[in-house]
């Protein structure tokens, strides 16, 4: 809705990829939204709030105004300790020729298409945001039967249809488009097209158990370890969502910390109850294997709270955690407010 609005009146902002996701948590935990390589994470945008304290008082928070706040309301997720109410944030031009290119290549082309992945994330426009999706096959109509599916889409948010191809063009060039399975070149989409073509993965989706993430400067060779690991998932449903290139800045006036270039994140889905306890055991070997020397850090809107609440502190800086608990103390002397779940 909050798009929809914008888009009307030739603005637009980061929302989450997903229409179901509600701004308040989205942009409290960070918000990896659309455009974010242009757009930097949806947090960064957010330019000040009005909070209900502790103690009852409603504040206004701002760079000015107990500007502590802003760095905390910037990334702090669900252990914030108040409620906000109203949020001001920046709008940017709305893109005039948003179109997306995507390309499915079988389990034998995931190295290369791994491999051309990493040098066109480097070399890609700013306003092309590289999306890629592992998947059983069998869950895609007109694909194999058997094996691993990786879909590869593009999307640039161009201001014209020339730009936008310009942008999508070194993708066609490249061995992906030569080798995919299927694929769908240079697709003019608005932003609620987009909404329409991205998989459900929120909390409230009826089938999901489970889901994690991580920040990683080794995303090629997390994605081939990943192969292995969802061919042995208990449901066919489950997959793996990563994001090529999206560089954040560096910025240090947010909770939300920069820890690496690339992102990954696995959603353990359940078509029946028995799936769900040998998901969490699937859960356990991601963890295990992504923790091992490739995960940098965590994203806390993505992060399995329950099972890995160890996964919550390393959504922040040694520095940034400190920071927060001294806020939290300053604040919320008498924890009116939960803290993080598995942290007291």
């Amino acid at each position: 809705e909050f798009q929809e609005l914008a888009n009307a009146r030739g603005l637009a902002f980061p929302t989450a990829h997903t229409n179901v996701v509600g701004m308040g948590g989205f942009l409290l935990g960070g918000g990896l939204g659309w455009n974010l390589q242009k757009w930097d994470i949806s947090c960064r945008s957010v330019l000040g709030a009005e909070i209900v304290t502790a103690d009852g008082e409603l504040i206004q928070v701002n760079e000015k105004e107990h500007p502590d706040l802003l760095w905390a309301i910037r990334g702090a997720g669900p252990g914030f300790f108040g409620i906000i109410v109203r949020y001001h944030v920046k709008m940017y031009p709305m893109p005039r020729a948003i179109t997306k290119s995507s390309y499915i290549v079988t389990e034998e082309h995931i190295p290369m298409a791994v491999e051309q992945l990493q040098r066109l994330a480097k070399e890609k426009d700013i306003n092309a945001e590289i999306l890629g999706v592992l998947k059983h096959s069998a869950d895609i109509p007109g694909m194999p039967k058997e094996g691993i599916a990786f879909i590869v889409s593009v999307i640039a948010f161009a201001d014209s249809a020339e730009q936008a191809q310009k942008i999508l063009a070194p993708f066609a060039a490249s061995p992906i488009a030569d080798k995919a399975h299927l694929k769908k070149v240079n697709r003019p989409h608005t932003f609620s097209e987009l909404f329409e073509g991205q998989l459900i993965t929120d909390a409230t989706a009826p089938d999901r158990t489970s889901i994690d993430n991580m920040w990683t400067d080794n995303l090629g060779n997390a994605v081939l370890k990943m192969v292995d690991i969802l061919r042995e998932s208990p449901s066919k449903r489950s997959f793996v969502i990563t994001v090529w290139g999206v560089n954040p800045s560096k910025r240090t006036d947010t909770a939300l910390p920069h820890f690496a270039d690339d992102y990954m994140s696995y959603y353990a889905l359940a078509d029946k109850p028995e799936h769900i306890e040998p998901n969490y055991l699937w859960m356990d070997k991601i963890k295990a294997t992504m923790d091992d020397g490739f995960a940098k850090g965590h994203y806390i809107n993505e992060t399995e709270f329950v099972r890995y609440p160890e996964h919550i502190k390393q959504c922040f800086t040694e520095e940034g955690w400190k920071r927060l608990e001294t806020l939290r103390t300053k604040y919320d002397p008498q924890s009116v407010f939960h803290t993080y779940i598995g942290y007291s």
